[in-house]
């Protein structure tokens, strides 16, 4: 009776471990962060513009007013008004072959525990695609990030061509 019983008490405490074993470790907290649109900063860039952006595509992330004017070129009577102590610019360009794409979603992830961003953009083409090359900019003004953090960009521009 007492080498059934710890045969029984063995085989639980096996059994319990291989279920502590087996257990998922946690999904890390992926939150979507709110972000701001910097007024003037717009699609076509017409009042601002990522330099040497038509021959290459862009992601930045800019923390200070001299990294906005090393990147920038904006025209002569406009400023945009941004506390870089408070917030960090996210924005990028990208060289598209079809003309006048809308922007369809924009997220902010943030995962504190890994320390990412990711910037995740999808742009489409209303009325079709009408060939031509031109750049598109797109931006998200976020609360200032920590050194530490890295930073993805995820910009996807859907085409109906076949």
């Amino acid at each position: 009776m007492k080498t059934a019983i710890l045969k029984i008490s063995v085989f639980l405490l096996l059994f319990s471990l291989m279920g502590a074993g087996c257990e998922k470790d946690e999904e890390p907290e992926i939150k979507e962060l709110n972000y701001l649109k910097v007024a003037g900063l717009s699609l076509q860039g017409d009042t601002c513009f990522i330099k040497k952006g038509e021959t290459k595509d862009f992601n930045l992330e800019i923390n200070s007013q001299e990294e906005f004017e090393e990147y920038f070129d904006c025209k002569i009577d406009f400023s945009p008004q941004i506390d870089f102590s408070q917030y960090t610019l996210l924005a990028g360009s990208r060289i598209v072959n079809c003309i006048y794409p809308s922007l369809v979603l924009q997220k902010i992830l943030f995962d504190d525990e890994s320390k990412t961003v990711q910037f995740k953009a999808q742009f489409e083409y209303d009325s079709g695609c009408y060939p031509s090359f031109g750049v598109i900019y797109f931006h998200a003004l976020i609360p200032k990030l920590d050194n530490n953090y890295k930073v993805s960009f995820n910009v996807d521009i859907i085409t109906d061509e076949k």
